[in-house]
């Protein structure tokens, strides 16, 4: 993950709204070299498409649940519309190697060795596309290439042919295929040296002692919640009672 912290950037599936600003520090290798002049770091709620708090909601939309790392990034395409309107928000590609696979639904075939997903990448402003602000969506981490990932991964169905040709959004190279993707805002949680809990969150670095503090007064407590502290293994017992009772449900076609 590059060298800086970002306080309180947000993530989620859909985009309400903007919602704030944040101070974005960065930072570099070199103490010699002047420190930039802080940046705003959008933030943004989002609205989920599927449920992913609960065990039972894991095994009902993942097709697999995995330890990852990301371990790769490039931007989309800039639409037209922004460039003439001299501002807007470019996407992410971001590849997911999978180290350890931890579950994988009755009715899912393997995952590849590296899953790549659409995801938040940056806001530009003032005319200069190079300009950028990372940006996400709140309540998750940002999937920052290098760090590692306890995720809730699910495939999406492809887009019909029909329906692909009139997105507008980048869809990569074969929109009709299946589109891999995370549950939700409590469908990933980063893990450091084989603990849940620490690691790169809202796109800062946190602690376990400050990934414990943030749930303590959460009026629910989360599947992710109940595995802080612990090695990612320990989600499988959760999961494997879940399924017993709750086989998987069909997942929504999705739309442009």
């Amino acid at each position: 993950m590059n060298k800086r912290t970002v306080v309180g950037a947000t993530c989620g599936t859909t985009i309400l709204a903007v919602s704030g600003v944040a101070l974005a520090q960065l930072i570099t290798d070199d103490a010699t070299t002047p420190t930039p002049e802080p940046r705003a770091a959008v933030m943004a709620d989002g609205l989920d498409l599927l449920p992913s708090m609960t065990p039972v909601d894991w095994v009902e939309s993942a097709s697999v649940v995995a330890v990852v790392t990301a371990v790769e990034e490039r931007s989309k395409e800039i639409d037209e519309e922004s460039l003439q309107r001299g501002e807007g928000e470019v996407g992410r590609w971001v590849g997911l190697r999978i180290d350890q696979t931890l579950w994988t639904s009755s009715e899912a075939a393997p995952p590849p060795s590296v899953v790549t997903l659409s995801t938040e990448g940056w806001i530009w402003r003032n005319h200069d596309p190079e300009d950028r602000t990372e940006f996400g969506l709140g309540g998750r981490p940002r999937l920052e290439v290098g760090e590692q990932y306890l995720v809730a991964l699910t495939e999406f169905p492809g887009f019909a042919a029909s329906d692909a040709a009139t997105c507008e959004d980048d869809l990569g190279p074969d929109p009709t295929g299946a589109k891999w993707g995370v549950i939700g805002e409590y469908g990933s949680v980063p893990v450091t040296d084989g603990v849940v809990g620490p690691g790169e969150f809202q796109g800062t670095l946190r602690t376990l002692d400050e990934a414990r503090a943030a749930v303590a007064d959460a009026p629910q407590e989360a599947l992710r919640d109940t595995l802080l502290g612990q090695p990612p293994t320990a989600v499988v017992p959760h999961l494997e009672r879940a399924a017993k009772e709750h086989p998987p449900k069909p997942l929504p076609v999705p739309t442009c």
